[in-house]
């Protein structure tokens, strides 16, 4: 049994293994079974991935919006996007650029750089 034992749980190394005792210990003590815990799992798992979703549609809302806030790009007039430029100014941002548009069509090169953090930017652009 000791050599079955060995085998199977090797993988989890010994820290693993005293976790896994722990754990058994309190499901015992607590009076939950392990078919309680696949439970739980699966519902934490179904609730995860429902707000990944949630996350995912809302990204995807944020830059439809913002796609439209910045216009469409003047050489292609495909939407024009825009991102934040987190380097302070120095070598590797010499003019201190804070924000970036950039055309979303890659066979385009237009790009227009702003010292106005994107904060600033939308908020002048929802004025408009």
């Amino acid at each position: 049994m000791r050599e079955k034992i060995e085998t199977k749980l090797s993988v989890f190394g010994f820290g693993g293994l005293q976790n896994l005792v722990t754990l058994f210990n309190i499901l015992e003590r607590e009076n939950i079974s392990i078919n309680d815990v696949r439970q739980f799992i699966a519902f934490a798992l179904k609730r995860r991935e429902e707000n990944e979703i949630g996350f995912q549609k809302m990204i995807a809302k944020r830059d439809k919006e913002m796609r439209k806030l910045a216009g469409n790009c003047p050489k292609c007039k495909t939407p024009l996007r825009i991102r934040t430029i987190h380097s302070p100014k120095g070598k590797a941002n010499v003019y201190g650029y804070r924000s970036h548009y950039f055309c979303g069509n890659e066979e385009c090169d237009y790009e227009k750089y702003s010292k106005e953090p994107v904060k600033i930017l939308v908020k002048k652009m929802v004025r408009r």
